[in-house]
C-alpha cells in the first residue's frame, strides 16, 4: 500500500475520516515487522514523511522495537522530523531464538550472567540517542506487563534438550499467582546506575 500512491492516498483519506469523526488528536503507526532492508526503510520513512505533510497539525507517533537489529534499518534522524513521539517496544528481548533463558524487558544489563548479544533498555536508548541521533524528547518508553518462562535452573542457562518452556509468555495475573505460591521464589538483580540524565529521561506514557 505504501508503495502505491493511489492506495496510499485512499488510506490517508479514510484515516482522516476516522480521526475527524471520532475527534482524535492523531494517529500511531505500528509498522510491523519493522524495516528489515534499506528498501523497506526508504518506504517507511517516505510514508511517515508524507503522513506528516498531509496532516501537519496531528499528533503523530510510531511504534518500533529497540536494539541494533532494528536500528540499522531505520533512518532515525529523518523519522524524528515526521513524528512527535517514537513508542519504543522495549520488551521481547529474549525467547526461543536466544538459545538460553534471559530477561524479557530488563532495564540494565543482567548482573547474574554474561550475555554479549543481550538487550537492555538503558543501552538501547543510549545507542539510539548517541549513535543514531534520535532526540531524547521524542522517546516514549514501552513497558511490558507480562513475563516469560523458561525450563532452566538459573537465568542465563542454555535450554536443556526437550525443555518445555523457551520463553512462553505469562500475563501479570499468572505471574502474581506463581509469586504467591510457596513453590516459587522472587529474586531481583542488582541495581545499576542509569546513563540517562534526569533532565532528558525517556518519557513514560
Amino acid at each position: 500500500m505504501a508503495r502505491d500512491p493511489v492506495a496510499e492516498k485512499r488510506f490517508f483519506d479514510e484515516l482522516e475520516t476516522q480521526i475527524t469523526a471520532h475527534h482524535y488528536d492523531g494517529v500511531d503507526i505500528d509498522w510491523e515487522p519493522s524495516a528489515q532492508t534499506d528498501a523497506d526503510q526508504q518506504t517507511y520513512t517516505e510514508f511517515m514523511r508524507v503522513l506528516r505533510q498531509r496532516f501537519p497539525r496531528w499528533v503523530i507517533s510510531t511504534a518500533l522495537p529497540a536494539g541494533e537489529w532494528t536500528a540499522r534499518h531505520i533512518s532515525w534522524t529523518e523519522l524524528g522530523k515526521s513524528v512527535d513521539f517514537i513508542n519504543l517496544m522495549t520488551y521481547v528481548f529474549a525467547g526461543s531464538w536466544t538459545g538460553h533463558s534471559a530477561h524479557n524487558a530488563n532495564l540494565y544489563r543482567p548482573s547474574a550472567y554474561a550475555d554479549p548479544n543481550g538487550l537492555d533498555v538503558d543501552s538501547s536508548i543510549e545507542s539510539l540517542t548517541t549513535k543514531h541521533g534520535l532526540p531524547k524528547d521524542k522517546i516514549v518508553l514501552g513497558l511490558a506487563f507480562y513475563g516469560t518462562q523458561y525450563s532452566t535452573d538459573k537465568i542465563g542457562q542454555n535450554f536443556p534438550e526437550k525443555s518445555r518452556f523457551r520463553g512462553e509468555e505469562l500475563v501479570y495475573t499468572e505471574v502474581a499467582r506463581l509469586a504467591s505460591n510457596a513453590d516459587y521464589a522472587s529474586r531481583w538483580t542488582k541495581a545499576r546506575t542509569c546513563r540517562i540524565s534526569s533532565e532528558s529521561q525517556a518519557a513514560t506514557r
